[in-house]
């Protein structure tokens, strides 16, 4: 995968990610979608309409510290093989910028994304620190529809977020939001944590470090399951 770097950000606070255990805020299997510019949906995804692109995929990535491998920022977690989007297992896919923080909300992404003129795609995990900080769902879609105006890319992908041990029920209820968010505005969801989650959908041992975060090794299942997603779904047939 080719890395085009952007200005690092600062790292974000260890009291930020210890009141998120403490508060208990939260976090699919592949798709196949059919040969045509609009995907259909397989379990752990639902679809938009894809604009088709030449590889390789230029992808931007906004998220919070599942997105920058749990490094602080999404530059260290990519000079670190770390991040998920170091980790896509392919070169017909290239990071063409993004932001990306750990501890960072909807609101804190929003805020700070700046425009990816070339970006074909946008992935964007968001959701996971908003319940700590007191914002509601409502919230996560307002702030996810500034960011996606922000970015503009050509193709829109919501993340859902991961496993969240002490509240579940979270993480089931803003991934459902996010689904439907996605459906409504012709974006598309992805579940890309289904093989690291147990059949309760809760943590695989292998893959839980703190019920929030996972390893480096589950950080590339993620990217190479997200990374098969998008170059089924976005690239020129």
């Amino acid at each position: 995968m080719t890395v085009r770097r952007r200005v690092p950000t600062a790292l974000a606070t260890v009291a930020t990610v210890l009141a998120l255990v403490s508060l208990a805020a939260c976090s699919g299997d592949p798709a196949s979608p059919a040969p045509s510019s609009s995907s259909s949906a397989g379990s752990g995804s639902s679809a938009g309409t894809a604009v088709r692109v030449e590889p390789p995929v230029r992808v931007a990535v906004v998220g919070d510290s599942n997105s920058t491998g749990h490094l602080g920022d999404i530059d260290t977690g990519i000079a670190a093989k770390t991040a998920w989007i170091a980790q896509v297992g392919t070169d017909d896919i290239e990071y063409a910028g993004g932001w990306a923080r750990d501890g960072a909300t909807s609101a804190l992404m929003a805020s700070q994304v700046q425009p990816v003129p070339d970006a074909d795609v946008v992935v964007i995990m968001a959701g996971t620190n908003d319940l700590a900080a007191g914002l509601t769902l409502e919230q996560l879609d307002d702030d996810i529809t500034s960011i996606v105006s922000t970015v503009g890319a050509k193709n829109v992908v919501l993340a859902a977020i991961p496993p969240i041990t002490l509240r579940a029920d979270y993480a089931v209820e803003a991934n459902a939001d996010l689904e439907a968010l996605a459906a409504k505005n012709g974006w598309f969801f992805h579940d890309g944590w289904g093989n690291l989650r147990t059949a309760d959908g809760v943590w695989s041992t292998q893959y839980k470090v703190d019920g929030i975060h996972t390893t480096k090794a589950g950080y590339g299942v993620f990217g190479r399951d997200m990374g098969e997603f998008i170059r089924q779904t976005f690239l020129e047939e």
